[in-house]
C-alpha cells in the first residue's frame, strides 16, 4: 500500500452532508485512498455514491449494505475489507459523514502524528462515573478521551490493541473504550485544537431511541472499566 493515509467513511442518508464531506476530502488531502460503506441509504447516496466510485475509480472503494449495521460495526468491517484488499496504510482517519475537512488539516494531523499515536479533533472530559460532561475547547486543558469522527490512528495501534468493541453497538462509548485501551497499552493521545475539522451537525444530538443505546453502552462501559480511573491525558 503506498498512500499515506487510508480514509474510512461511513455513510447513511444525508446525502448533502455527504457530497460536502467527499468533495472537501478531495479539495484539500493528498495521498489517501477512501474507503466508503454505505449502511443501507435511501435517499439517493446509493447513486451518487456509485457516480464517485466510476469517476474517481483508483482511489476510493464503495461497499453498499441493505441495512444499517451502524457505527461500530460499520466502521470495523470497513477496517477489514481495506486489509483483505491491501488498501491499510500506516495512518487510517476515521470522519463521519457530517464532517468536512479544511485546508491544512492533513499536515497538522500529521505533524502531531509524530508524538502521538493517535490523534482526535474533539476531545471530551469524563466524570468518575464515566460520563461524558465537557468537550473540550481550551487547548491547554486536559482530557479524558477523544471522539472517533475525526480520528487519525497509527496502524501499529490497532495491530496491537484491536478495533472497536462490539459489545457497544450499534453506537456510544466505542470511543472512550478504544483510547482507555490504547493507554493501557502505552500508546499516546492527542487532540488537534485547530479547527481543521468541521462538525456540521445540526438539530437535537440524541433521538429518543439513541437515547437508550446511550444508555445501555454507558452501563456495559461501567461494567468493562469499573475498576480504572478515569485518564487525563495531557494535551
Amino acid at each position: 500500500m503506498t498512500n499515506k493515509i487510508t480514509i474510512i467513511l461511513l455513510t447513511y442518508n444525508n446525502i448533502d452532508k455527504t457530497k460536502k464531506c467527499i468533495e472537501s476530502l478531495y479539495k484539500y488531502s493528498s495521498n489517501f485512498f477512501l474507503s466508503i460503506r454505505d449502511n443501507g441509504s435511501s435517499d439517493g447516496t446509493k447513486k451518487y455514491l456509485i457516480q464517485q466510485a466510476v469517476r474517481l475509480r483508483n482511489n476510493v472503494s464503495v461497499t453498499f449494505r441493505n441495512k444499517n449495521d451502524g457505527i461500530i460495526i460499520g466502521r470495523n468491517k470497513d477496517y477489514r475489507a481495506c486489509i483483505e484488499f491491501n488498501k491499510i496504510s500506516d495512518y487510517i482517519f476515521f470522519i463521519d459523514n457530517d464532517q468536512t475537512v479544511s485546508e491544512g488539516w492533513q499536515d497538522s494531523y500529521l505533524e502531531m502524528m509524530k508524538n502521538y499515536d493517535l490523534v482526535g479533533c474533539e476531545a471530551w472530559k469524563m466524570q468518575k462515573n464515566f460520563y461524558p460532561y465537557k468537550r473540550i475547547t481550551d487547548p491547554n486543558d486536559s482530557s479524558s478521551y477523544v471522539g472517533v469522527g475525526g480520528l487519525m490512528i497509527k496502524k501499529e495501534v490497532i495491530d496491537k490493541i484491536g478495533l472497536f468493541d462490539e459489545r457497544y453497538a450499534p453506537c456510544y462509548f466505542e470511543d472512550p473504550d478504544f483510547c482507555f485501551t490504547a493507554h493501557q497499552n502505552g500508546f499516546k493521545i492527542g487532540w488537534d485544537s485547530k479547527p481543521v475539522i468541521i462538525h456540521n451537525h445540526k438539530g437535537p444530538l440524541l433521538s429518543k431511541e439513541n437515547k437508550i443505546h446511550f444508555m445501555n453502552s454507558w452501563k456495559k462501559f461501567q461494567e468493562k472499566w469499573k475498576d480504572f480511573e478515569v485518564p487525563q491525558f495531557p494535551i
